[in-house]
């Protein structure tokens, strides 16, 4: 995939970092919201920016879903906590919060996890710079 802005490169980062940390866990991770969730999972949701002068910072949800009895997804779900932040620092960003949730799957609902993951970039545009050729 093309990674043709500053927030489609650090999607992909992110993506790789998780992709590495879970690598020895039974863990899908998805690089993009999947259509339909298959627990247990983790994707990265669509990102938010905040601006500040020449500081834009990205963030993006990482939701992880774990399935099983109630205090299975409880005790997976504190584990992984660990493996994401970690993941996120090693991707360049800051884990700044976490939110439980639960979500339907089209059959139980599931307890869930979003972690905010914050990117700083520097400059006026997420847009990368065009290179121009010379004849």
């Amino acid at each position: 995939m093309a990674d043709g802005s500053k927030i489609s490169q650090q999607r992909t980062k992110l993506h790789a970092a998780l992709q590495g940390a879970l690598a020895e866990v039974p863990w899908r991770v998805h690089r993009t919201p999947p259509a339909n969730p298959a627990a247990p999972c983790v994707w990265i949701g669509p990102y938010v920016q905040t601006l500040d002068n020449v500081v834009i910072r990205i963030s993006f949800p990482v939701v992880a879903v774990y399935d099983g009895a109630d205090h299975r997804q409880v005790d997976g779900l504190d584990d992984l906590g660990a493996v994401i932040s970690d993941a996120i620092f090693r991707a360049g960003g800051r884990p700044s919060r976490s939110l439980f949730g639960r979500l339907d799957v089209g059959g139980p609902t599931l307890r869930s996890v979003e972690y905010q993951a914050d990117f700083t970039a520097q400059g006026t545009t997420l847009c990368l710079p065009l290179l121009e050729v010379e004849p």
